[in-house]
C-alpha cells in the first residue's frame, strides 16, 4: 500500500456531490464530495448540474482543515454560496463553467445494452426503472427495441459520453439487477 500512487485526473472540475448541508448562522452551504478531475480552490467559480446555477466556492476543506487548494482524487468539504442545500441532491455535480463533457439528459439519452442473464423478465415501455450512474439513482423510463442499444428517458441526469450505468428494477422478486451498459 505505501507504494501506491494517487491517479490524478487534469482537467476541467468535475466533483460529484454526496451530501448538502447548510451551516446556520454563516449562509453558506457545506457540500461533500470526491474530486473526479481536476483541483479547486477557494474562490473558483462553478457551476452545479442539473440545475444549472452558478455558485462560488468560498473556503476548501480536506478532512476537517482548511487548504487553499485541492486536487483529484481526494475527498473534500466546500463552503459555497448561491445555492441552498435544498436545492442540491446526491448525485448533482459541480463542474466548470464552461465544461463540455457532462451532460444534462434533456432528450432521450443512447446507451449500450446488456441484460443480465439472471434477469428473466421483460422490459416494458410503461414500467419504471430505476438507473444508477456514477452515484446518481434515479427512476427512468426506457425504450427497448430487442437490441444492442436503449433510450433512456429522464430529465436531469447528469453523465458524460462513455460513462457506465446499471439499469435496476427494485420492486422485482428475485433479481433486480437488469443490465448495464455505456452511455453514448
Amino acid at each position: 500500500m505505501s507504494r501506491l500512487e494517487p491517479n490524478s485526473r487534469e482537467g476541467e472540475y468535475i466533483i460529484p456531490i454526496d451530501h448538502a448541508f447548510n451551516i446556520k448562522g454563516v449562509g453558506t452551504v457545506l457540500v461533500l464530495g470526491v474530486i473526479k478531475q481536476g483541483a479547486v480552490k477557494a474562490f473558483d467559480r462553478l457551476k452545479i448540474l442539473p440545475s444549472g446555477k452558478d455558485i462560488l466556492v468560498k473556503s476548501v476543506q480536506m478532512h476537517d482543515d482548511p487548504v487553499t487548494e485541492c486536487k483529484s482524487p481526494a475527498r473534500v468539504g466546500l463552503a459555497i454560496k448561491g445555492i441552498d442545500a435544498d436545492d442540491i441532491s446526491r448525485g448533482d455535480v459541480l463542474c466548470s463553467l464552461g465544461s463540455l463533457d457532462l451532460k444534462v439528459a434533456t432528450d432521450p439519452i443512447s446507451a449500450g445494452f446488456i441484460k443480465s442473464p439472471y434477469y428473466k423478465g421483460n422490459l416494458t415501455e410503461n414500467q419504471t426503472y430505476v438507473i444508477s450512474v456514477g452515484i446518481q439513482i434515479k427512476p427512468v423510463k426506457i425504450k427497448y427495441n430487442n437490441t444492442n442499444t436503449i433510450e433512456i428517458i429522464r430529465k436531469s441526469l447528469v453523465f458524460f459520453s462513455g460513462q457506465s450505468y446499471a439499469l435496476l428494477k427494485p420492486d422485482n422478486v428475485g433479481t433486480r439487477l437488469i443490465a448495464k451498459g455505456i452511455i453514448q
